[in-house]
């Protein structure tokens, strides 16, 4: 029976279609599922061999693309080379193979070099731990859908709409991480439960084979349509690889951002990766929800809006920059994947478009981990990469008829978007201070945004934008007084000369980690977090009297600024992750801090759990945590089995003080809940910082030990008891919850 050209089937072989579809849908969705709970489930193994760097993330992400792309080209050989059942029973027993290596880990007794680049170690190490079930499951995904492509069933025609089951597990799997897994189990747990997930997959995928095998039509049926064409030629592949390849830097740009400002944790990570697979689910849909002409017409406003951000290095108000780069991030995505998915082959090509996209998406994220930080010594691969999606988006709107037909309703979505982008933008830059005072910059800017929207070429938008971003990059106003960069695979390390205050400035990304006077007279002086009037200045001058001849260890060395505290007889460890942050505090051109030191000091290369775990000798009479990333704390170091190492480490009446000073993060609870059962006490001082002296800095310090050591700072006033919340909540190597340390982005 047919209508208008469309076949109906029969009730009872539509039940059957739909029972032979639910398992391919199932293992389609299981299988990425895993994949995506791998993601960050590994990366919390690998962090703490790296102090919680950004960059560990970015080249996890860069290690799961390229063995997709070896999945997917092992999926394109086995579906062109081999038959039916020979694919299936060697695809099976890879997934027995598997089968065998798990549960997934990341070797225990590898260390990271403490020279050069830790890459090679992180690569090496995820291969050897995670590489044959990955790639395992890579391959999964491709082939089932070309082995549903030749059941016969009335969608197999076009079976990539499968695809949008792949990626829902993707992202319900990298939502459900750090919302549901992570704060509730242990990566023990975890790992025992995705071995579980595994084995159930591979019943799933023999299901599918068994079904398939009944029901194997003698070639894929045509897909309908002149969109989806047979051929794929070198200039589709090219225009493919730009389309999939943009979208993947854009990501990993976004997860630097917010992982370096926040912390390196699993749910800064995966926010911009959902997104990123969300936008596949709804290019690749049946029926689309969201148009990709209202898409385009939004993405001009937005990368002008981002771009402008960027360039004037603005980060707070949080509670609106954030989602500024989340939904430009969804958007541009959303509409490169969309021209992705328009230009989609025959389900006879499959195999091979999958293998392009993944190759695309390689060479995004090889550009952002590999070669961005060899080629820049800025975070230059995030700009651009907008100015790289500015020139591939098509035009918002065709150039001439704009407001004939049903066009007319998508201008004024256009031109509303971007009045609403306008305005924002020049809100933030007014908030700056980097324009007039009043509605005079929103307005002005509303007003170009709006007159961008309609009519204008995806290359004119791109040229705007590329000159938006040099025109930052080479504006004086905008860098300062720069005397040195350098870039390291833990970040970008400035240091600045403010001619007002006659400082030298070490900025890790956008955060402040020393200062010093460059006059001789004036150079001693600790400033910004550290200065004399400050909670640690505090501290060193309650404690004078009992730190004659003490052992002080630094965890973090920054300019180091904490070595002006160092008197005669004392000895100063300051543990160190970034060789080019020893360098920069030795070189006497930019800070002199140790080479003024009045005691003896030496550092230590390396994270400071493995270097003090390695120094069994070491008594320290105050330990001070003082690492940070940027503005992100290592979670490593703010973990139960870290306290207890600390202790150890301490000699008798000692105590350990956190520097925990965060724009996000509320952590003094989290340092309370350490000492939790410890009999320690729990002191804090959050330091606004009002004094005239305009080197100091507001920061947040709290310090744990002895009763008897503390009651000097209690008596002092300034300092308050923190009491400690339930042990059994306290952080661990296996357990953290950053979601409930998280401030409200009120600033």
């Amino acid at each position: 029976m047919s209508d208008a050209g469309v076949t109906v089937l029969p009730a009872e072989r539509v039940d059957r279609g739909l029972l032979l579809v639910a398992p391919f849908a199932a293992a389609l969705f299981g299988g990425a599922a895993l994949m995506f709970v791998a993601e960050p489930l590994v990366g919390k193994l690998v962090l703490p061999r790296l102090g919680g760097s950004p960059a560990v993330w970015n080249t996890c992400v860069v290690f799961y693309q390229a063995v997709v792309l070896a999945g997917y080209a092992y999926a394109h050989l086995l579906g062109t080379r081999l038959p039916f059942r020979a694919q299936a029973a060697v695809q099976l027993a890879l997934l027995g193979l598997a089968g065998l290596t798990l549960p997934i880990a990341f070797p225990a007794d590898w260390q990271p070099p403490l020279t050069g680049s830790p890459i090679p170690f992180v690569l090496l190490g995820l291969t050897v731990g995670v590489g044959v079930p990955f790639f395992a499951l890579a391959a999964t995904s491709p082939l089932l859908q070309a082995w549903f492509a030749r059941t016969g069933h009335a969608t197999a025609r076009d079976p990539y709409y499968l695809y949008g089951a792949s990626n829902a597990g993707s992202v319900l799997a990298l939502l459900a991480y750090p919302l549901l897994i992570e704060p509730s189990s242990t990566l023990g747990t975890q790992r025992r439960a995705w071995s579980v997930g595994f084995g159930l997959l591979l019943l799933l995928t023999l299901a599918c084979a068994l079904a398939a095998g009944r029901r194997t039509a003698a070639a894929p049926a045509a897909s309908p349509g002149s969109v989806l064409r047979a051929a794929i030629g070198w200039r589709r592949r090219a225009r493919g690889l730009a389309l999939a390849a943009v979208p993947s830097s854009l990501m990993l740009g976004v997860t630097t951002y917010a992982s370096t400002d926040l912390a390196a944790v699993p749910l800064l990570w995966t926010i911009p990766l959902a997104l990123y697979l969300l936008t596949f689910i709804l290019a690749f849909a049946r029926r689309r929800l969201i148009s990709g002409r209202v898409a385009q017409a939004l993405m001009t406003g937005l990368v002008l809006s981002l771009m402008l951000v960027l360039v004037l290095g603005l980060n707070q108000p949080a509670r609106v920059i954030l989602p500024l780069h989340a939904v430009t991030l969804f958007v541009v995505a959303l509409v490169l994947h969309t021209a992705l998915a328009d230009d989609r082959p025959d389900p006879a090509r499959l195999t091979e478009f999958y293998f392009w996209i993944a190759a695309g998406g390689v060479l995004g994220g090889l550009f952002n981990a590999v070669a961005a930080p060899l080629l820049f010594n800025s975070v230059a691969e995030y700009p651009l990469a907008i100015v790289a999606a500015s020139l591939l988006g098509p035009a918002a709107f065709p150039p001439r008829g704009a407001f004939r037909g049903g066009r007319r309703a998508l201008v004024l979505v256009g031109w509303g978007a971007a009045l609403l982008a306008g305005v924002l933008t020049g809100l933030l830059l007014h908030l700056a201070g980097a324009g007039p005072q009043g509605w005079a910059l929103p307005l002005l800017v509303a007003a170009i945004y709006s007159t961008l929207a309609v009519g204008v070429r995806a290359r004119v938008v791109g040229a705007i934008v590329l000159c938006v971003w040099l025109a930052g990059v080479l504006a004086p106003r905008t860098q300062g007084d720069v005397r040195y960069a350098q870039r390291t695979f833990f970040g970008v390390l400035r240091i600045r000369y403010d001619p007002g205050s006659g400082q030298h400035i070490l900025r890790h990304g956008t955060t402040t980690h020393g200062s010093q006077f460059t006059d001789p007279e004036r150079r001693r002086e600790p400033l910004t977090y550290y200065h004399r009037a400050g909670p640690i200045g505090q501290l060193f001058a309650a404690r004078a009297g009992k730190l004659a001849n003490a052992r002080i260890g630094v965890i973090g060395l920054g300019a180091g600024s904490l070595a002006a505290y160092a008197e005669p007889g004392q000895h100063w460890t300051f543990y160190e992750l970034d060789p080019e942050v020893e360098r920069i505090a030795r070189d006497r051109r930019y800070f002199t801090f140790l080479a003024d030191c009045r005691a003896a000091w030496d550092v230590v290369l390396g994270d400071a759990r493995l270097s003090l775990a390695r120094a069994t000798g070491a008594r320290y009479d105050v330990l001070i945590v003082d690492a940070f990333s940027s503005d992100a704390i290592p979670v490593h170091l703010l973990t139960r089995e870290a306290f207890r190492l600390y202790r150890s480490r301490l000699a008798p009446g000692g105590i350990v003080v956190f520097h925990i000073s965060n724009r996000h993060l509320a952590l003094a609870p989290v340092v309370a809940g350490l000492a939790a059962g410890s009999g320690l006490t729990v002191v804090r001082q959050e330091f606004e910082g009002k004094t005239p002296d305009r080197a100091v800095t507001p920061s947040e310090w709290v310090a744990v030990g002895p009763a008897r050591a503390l009651q000097p700072l209690l008596r002092e006033g300034r300092w308050a008891r923190v009491s400690a919340p339930d042990a059994a909540q306290a952080w661990t190597d296996d357990y953290s919850n950053i979601v409930g340390a998280f401030r409200r982005l009120s600033r």
